[in-house]
């Protein structure tokens, strides 16, 4: 989405509610209904709603900045329910063009089947493209009038622009697109997601960059998860080597670029890394199953991965985010990736899920991550879910938990693993050992407490199919390791390290002798801040039951001088 205000819809309508209930809510003016997702279903279709009658409804709204649009199917009987069906389209059109306030517009596959031409409806959305911030279309016929409309249209005020998956997408096209880009200085977002481009649509494309102020670049695919053969989106041979030339330019502003699922094919990914050694501006890369992936035909060899990590260690561009999932990383290539990684100073967010690395090579993996100025010192996310192809084990779990002890930035961690009867147990002892060692107060200082935000923890049943995963099974060690990733998402980390020594270390009876050996000046401030911890989860034991405990231990601590005579009142 290119506009802040609609990543998340703050009001969304079902097709079959989509009745009195939602005119009623646009005629009032409702100021919680900033945005609108209408589209047909089985049993309503908006065309069902006389806009001639309601158009006011849409026209007359001032609080509606975002509007949705998918398909509107609606069965037609007979001429005279096809003439009624196209007037009320248009009317309906002709609401959303007087509407003063929608600054934001996605129209997906065909709005008005058999009923408008997609020239017709661009010509009465006119003053609504004059006034959009961001348009995305999806699924249209494409061709050089509506290119026009769309230039003629298109304003100042345009941010985000977006042709995904249409139908004639060829040089002419692009040819339009690329002008409306020049013309445009102001638009920085592009999307160009789900085609299979030939080499000359490339070419326009890579040439037009130059020229434009484009910040961010989708040109993601589509690849069905049971049929590989059902993959939409590539860039033919010459096409990519265009379009990295085009990067590794001084006037190029590209700072994002989105290639998830789009087979650039080993020799674009190869390529496209040597010219960004050339950029100084990239800060976010995704090749999620671009070069190599694991359901495609090419595999690339030993050899072209370590060409390919050699090439990315040479990125010098302020890169903070990195996504290579689903390409065919081997354990082979830990090492490479491993030096490619730490010499990426400003990465924070590093995306190794699906590839091809099993157990042994994570285990490596983070071996080789607990060295001193590791980037996993720098990390904030590392996504390592795996569990489809090559799921962490024992050795790699233990591995991880080891990096996890003394990190100071990672905040999410994504990854999976397969329980296996008693070995759960190890397992989140392994993690909780990370973020809570209570082997001495030193050591609960020196381990983790940052690591608190979205930890994925799976399992994968054997009876169940493959993808079938559940959740972490509730049990004591679970627990703990729940307690202390909720303890870790406090700001104050002195006082974290507080509540892990007095919940869990003064818990545990052996350890209460300490607490005697205090200084003075320092006991009261102990047994003040005991007094205000919460109940311990793990054990369900109260700050009231040990301070309980540590008067019943120590009674020489709180003798009453009975001797002491009372000060007389004044």
């Amino acid at each position: 989405m290119g506009d802040d205000n609609a990543e998340e819809l703050n009001q969304y309508y079902e097709p079959w509610e989509f009745d009195n209930e939602a005119l009623e809510h646009l005629h009032n003016n409702d100021p919680h209904l900033d945005s609108l997702h209408m589209f047909s279903g089985t049993r309503s279709s908006p065309l069902k709603v006389d806009w001639g009658k309601e158009g006011s409804a849409i026209s007359n709204n001032t609080h509606l900045t975002s509007l949705e649009i998918d398909q509107f199917a609606l069965r037609i009987v007979g001429d005279r329910e096809q003439r009624y069906a196209e007037r009320n389209a248009r009317n309906f059109y002709r609401a959303i063009s007087e509407n003063k306030s929608i600054d934001w517009l996605k129209m997906e596959g065909c709005i008005v089947r058999d009923l408008l031409s997609m020239k017709e409806v661009f010509s009465i959305l006119t003053p609504t493209l004059q006034n959009l911030c961001s348009l995305n279309v999806r699924d249209i016929s494409l061709d050089c009038e509506i290119m026009e409309l769309l230039a003629r249209g298109c304003t100042s005020k345009l941010r985000c622009i977006g042709l995904n998956n249409c139908e004639g997408m060829n040089t002419e096209i692009m040819t339009k697109m690329v002008e409306i880009l020049t013309a445009n200085q102001n638009i920085k977002e592009l999307y160009l997601n789900e085609y299979d481009m030939d080499k000359e649509v490339a070419v326009i494309l890579g040439n037009g960059l130059c020229n434009s102020s484009i910040k961010d670049l989708h040109m993601n695919g589509y690849r069905c998860s049971d049929d590989y053969d059902r993959a939409i989106g590539s860039i033919a041979e010459g096409g990519m080597e265009c379009i990295a030339r085009c990067l590794s330019r001084p006037n190029c502003l590209v700072e994002e670029i989105y290639l998830h699922d789009n087979h650039i094919s080993i020799e674009g990914g190869l390529c496209l890394l040597e010219e960004l050694s050339e950029n100084n501006s990239l800060k976010v890369l995704d090749l999620y199953g671009a070069v190599s992936p694991r359901f495609g035909n090419r595999i690339m060899s030993s050899y072209g991965w370590e060409t390919f990590f050699d090439l990315l260690g040479q990125i010098h561009s302020p890169l903070h985010t990195l996504n290579l999932g689903d390409n065919t990383i081997g354990d082979d290539q830990v090492d490479c990736l491993v030096e490619a990684l730490n010499s990426m100073g400003s990465l924070k967010n590093l995306n190794l899920e699906d590839t091809g690395i099993s157990s042994s090579g994570w285990k490596t993996f983070f071996q080789s991550m607990q060295r001193p100025g590791s980037v996993l010192g720098r990390l904030r996310k590392l996504n390592l879910e795996v569990w489809r192809l090559s799921p962490l084990k024992d050795e790699g779990l233990i591995a991880l938990a080891n990096c996890l002890h003394g990190n100071t930035s990672l905040k999410r961690l994504h990854f999976a693993y397969i329980y296996s009867g008693e070995k759960d147990e190890v397992a989140m002892a392994a993690l909780s050992k990370a973020l809570y060692d209570g082997s001495s107060i030193e050591s609960i200082y020196n381990s983790n407490h940052t690591l608190s935000e979205d930890i994925r923890f799976k399992r994968r049943r054997p009876r169940l199919p493959p993808d079938s995963i559940v959740t972490i099974p509730k049990s004591k060690k679970a627990g703990l390791l729940q307690s202390l990733l909720a303890l870790n998402k406090g700001k104050n980390k002195n006082k974290v390290i507080r509540q892990k020594i007095i919940r869990y270390y003064y818990s545990d009876d052996n350890n209460l002798h300490e607490i005697t050996n205090l200084d003075d000046e320092v006991l009261p401030h102990v047994l003040s801040t005991i007094g205000k911890t919460q109940i311990n989860v793990a054990s369900g034991q109260s700050a009231f039951d040990l301070l309980y405990k540590i008067v019943l231990g120590s009674p020489s601590l709180f003798e009453i001088n009975k001797v002491r005579k009372r000060k007389r009142r004044t």
